[in-house]
């Protein structure tokens, strides 16, 4: 007698991953903002160009407009910009990625099984790449680097460090443990669900694609491949209690 697993089961936590994966950027949007540094000259014009960048959002808008200053202080300013619009960039990657978890829903024939597999693989690495540069662009090591490239003197670059950094160094650093621990559960749930192709590859003989619904003719395989939707289910439900 043939089992039925519900077409609904696997695909539930499937739908959450794409709203899940974006806890990773929403949990370092806040750490972005801009001294108010009051100045003349060159320093005003660089203070109220960073003011305008600072009301952007990250992952939507263009940081890298007009540069307005001069001399040293062009490169204070190209360099902050370059470095938002990297950032932003990155983000709005792994808001592109996450878009194409909407592609991986539903049941899929056997002989696509493998395509299903790869794309969902392919995902995840660059959604882990992506989410390893965000925390590596959140250190304040890696922002103070940037500026060293320009060879400028300690007053330009005293002055990028407290632009880019001032007193959220303790932001920074709260905010780079954050998204490495939600990475973590992440890539988890794409292993998890990586883990049940891998089941239906590996028992492919015994279960049939009818009506968009997976029928297993062995209750054992059955019950194992439910129990890995379980697990896949548990963890799409405990990532989203951390948001």
């Amino acid at each position: 007698m043939e089992e039925k697993v519900q077409k609904g089961n696997s695909q539930k936590a499937i739908k959450g991953i794409v709203a899940l994966v974006v806890i990773v950027v929403i949990a370092v949007l806040g750490y972005v903002g801009f001294n108010v540094y009051k100045d003349y000259s060159q320093k005003s014009l660089l203070n109220a160009e960073l003011t305008t960048l600072s009301k952007k959002t990250l992952g939507k808008d263009d940081f890298n407009t007009e540069i307005k200053t001069s001399g040293n202080y062009s490169k204070v300013e190209k360099t902050i910009k370059s470095y938002l619009q990297k950032y932003s960039d990155t983000i709005k990657l792994i808001t592109e990625e996450s878009a194409k978890t909407s592609n991986i829903q539903g049941a899929v024939a056997k002989d696509k099984l493998e395509e299903r597999k790869s794309e969902v693989q392919q995902i995840r690495t660059n959604i882990e790449n992506s989410v390893n540069t965000l925390i590596e662009m959140s250190s304040e090591e890696t922002i103070k680097k940037e500026i060293e490239k320009e060879g400028l003197s300690a007053k330009y670059v005293d002055l990028y460090n407290e632009l880019m950094i001032g007193n959220l160094s303790k932001t920074l650093a709260k905010e780079k443990e954050t998204m490495s621990n939600t990475k973590d559960k992440i890539m988890e749930l794409f292993d998890k669900l990586i883990a049940t192709y891998d089941y239906l590859l590996e028992h492919k003989d015994s279960w049939d694609l009818e009506n968009n619904q997976i029928l297993f003719t062995n209750s054992t395989h059955l019950r194992e491949y439910n129990k890995l939707v379980q697990e896949l289910q548990t963890k799409a439900r405990l990532l989203s209690l951390t948001r």
